[in-house]
């Protein structure tokens, strides 16, 4: 106990002394590039509690993976200091570097006191997998455009030996420098991240209820209607075709500012600071949300389907109920819970992008097919996106 104490202490004042404007050299060799932007939103959620410490757990393995040796600490159980929540939560709202947030997690690991359990990869049963876990389409890495790689907490083993992607993690590749002079963010632009999407189309929840499924017990539970219309909020990364995740990623790479639409909900006055808007696939999505996106002049839709469905946040419990669209309510069916005039859910399902096109509306410009496959391969798609 006196060790820890004495640990904490140490790191409590290397960061007090960065907010002083003070600079250390820890003792220690960090090598750090930039995080990706799922750490930011990990480290924030889970010291307010909202994800559990397993899911905080991959998020570490990842920082951890490429810092430290992950076997010399062999646990079978997770544990992480209580007290870490506030590192965690100076991180999240920039109060200290990347680099002393990943120093601190590092020096925790190698002095016995955050335990992380050695088995990274997941095994599941197949016959629940389409049900309960999302997944994005087999990913083919034979990309020239970046280089792509995988953690192995990403890789699904299933019971028949075949295996799938939840993640894919996108590099530059160093002979397509000139090119990607052309794709990186060059002006006042910020992407919207589909947290509420993700949310809908996590099981059970909306989509077990637009089946029919929802009479019926999930883990242990029996669900009615009514659970699936209100579902908890997945404060976890989007992993998921439906969640535009590997559009997610390559944004990220070439330095498009990231916010959640839980932030646009919260503060919708937020998107005034940006020149431009990139939407993603949010199709679902508040009132409050729907009128600021509205009614910014620039707005990239580049996903179709977006706009599509209302729904309400209650905060408190950290949930999120399905108000209009899809087909809902029943009793007065509407299919856009918005009777938006540019709904353009028709290219939902052009998957190949072959002859896309942007095309003009009041405020902002939509793609015509589904790019998840596109964005990270189709260099003009990339371009046009910076240029508009």
């Amino acid at each position: 106990m006196f060790k820890q104490k004495i640990l904490f202490l140490t790191i409590c004042i290397t960061f007090s002394l960065i907010f002083l404007g003070v600079t250390t050299t820890p003792s220690y060799s960090i090598q750090n590039e930039k995080l990706l932007y799922w750490h930011y939103n990990d480290a924030k959620w889970w010291s307010e509690g909202k994800i559990s410490d397993e899911k905080f757990q991959k998020s570490l393995i990842v920082l951890l993976e490429s810092n430290t040796d992950l076997s010399q600490n062999n646990s079978e159980d997770l544990s992480i200091p209580t007290w870490f929540s506030n590192s965690a939560q100076w991180f999240s709202e920039n109060k200290i570097t990347s680099d002393v947030y990943v120093s601190a997690i590092t020096f925790l690991y190698d002095e016995n006191l955050l335990k992380i359990p050695t088995s990274s990869i997941i095994e599941i049963n197949l016959e629940y997998s389409s049900k309960n876990i999302p997944l994005i389409q087999t990913f083919e890495k034979n990309v020239d455009l970046f280089s792509a790689s995988l953690f192995t907490k990403d890789v699904l083993i299933f019971n028949d030996g075949s295996t799938k992607y939840l993640d894919v993690q996108f590099d530059f590749v160093p002979e397509n420098s000139e090119t990607y002079e052309s794709l990186i963010n060059s002006s006042n632009s910020v992407v919207v991240i589909p947290t509420f999407t993700f949310t809908a189309y996590t099981e059970p929840g909306f989509y077990t209820f637009y089946r029919g499924d929802c009479d019926q017990e999930f883990h242990g539970v029996l669900f009615r209607d009514d659970d699936c219309l209100t579902t908890p909020i997945n404060y976890n990364k989007p992993v998921d075709f439906t969640a535009s995740t590997l559009g997610l990623n390559i944004l990220h790479l070439l330095d498009y500012p990231l916010i959640t639409d839980i932030d646009v909900d919260k503060n919708p006055e937020i998107l005034e600071n940006y020149d431009k808007v990139i939407l993603l696939h949010n199709e679902y999505l508040t009132k409050k949300m729907f009128d600021s996106i509205t009614e910014h002049p620039n707005v990239v839709y580049l996903y179709p389907n977006a706009l599509y469905a209302e729904v309400e946040i209650d905060y408190e419990s950290n949930t999120m109920t399905l108000i209009r669209g899809h087909d809902y309510p029943p009793e007065n069916p509407v299919s856009n819970g918005f009777d938006w005039k540019h709904d353009n859910s028709i290219y939902e399902y052009d998957f190949e992008c072959g002859d896309w096109k942007f095309e003009k509306i009041s405020n902002g410009y939509m793609l015509d097919c589904y790019p998840e496959y596109a964005v990270y391969s189709d260099e003009l798609l990339l371009r046009t996106l910076n240029e508009l």
